[in-house]
């Protein structure tokens, strides 16, 4: 969405002991630049991201995006992802922890991890705004950059880029950010 700054010379006011010296008026302001930083969301560090309400975690196996248990995710940084900016130059890509060069992407709906091609159109697949979540306000979506009104979603345990129109589609889209995965996981049965 678009977004305006308003840069303003304010004079006025009615502080003690301030006195405005009309003789200076009117004044000018001389801007050099305006720098804008985007908060980072989880940039920088790896986290796991679990389906809401669920220890099901994104995860990639044989470069295949889907969705897990968290106990069963073997080697555990499959589950591990540092969202980094966009490769398209905005909104977040999700970078693999073991294999850093790796993204997931969008390929005919279906999310893969693979290395950058450097291409326009990988870079595009790749990057998704992350969104208030769809069923949980409190929890996240990722909306596809080049996929407009598709988010990251699951269904039979694989990861798609599809519409989440639906309540049911909706809880299929929207995911929490999680402590990275460990190494040795137990269960009792």
């Amino acid at each position: 969405k678009d977004f305006f700054i308003l840069l303003n010379l304010a004079v006025g006011g009615n502080w003690p002991g301030f006195n405005i010296d009309e003789s200076k008026l009117p004044a000018r302001v001389l801007v050099d630049y305006v720098r804008v930083y985007q908060k980072g969301d989880d940039t920088g560090t790896y986290n796991s991201w679990a389906l809401d309400g669920t220890s099901k975690v994104i995860r990639h196996q044989n470069s295949r995006g889907r969705i897990d248990k968290a106990a069963k995710v073997a080697p555990y940084q499959d589950g591990n992802w540092k969202l980094v900016t966009g490769l398209a130059g905005a909104g977040v890509s999700f970078q693999s922890q073991n294999f850093p060069d790796r993204y997931l992407h969008q390929r005919n709906g279906e999310l893969w991890l693979d290395a950058s091609d450097g291409t326009q159109a990988f870079k595009e697949a790749a990057t998704f705004y992350k969104r208030s979540g769809l069923s949980n306000a409190a929890a996240n979506s990722f909306e596809a950059y080049n996929l407009p009104g598709s988010y990251i979603r699951q269904k039979d345990a694989l990861l798609y880029v599809k519409k989440a129109g639906t309540p049911t589609t909706k809880k299929a889209a929207t995911f929490k950010a999680d402590a990275p995965l460990q190494g040795a996981f137990s269960t009792t049965i």
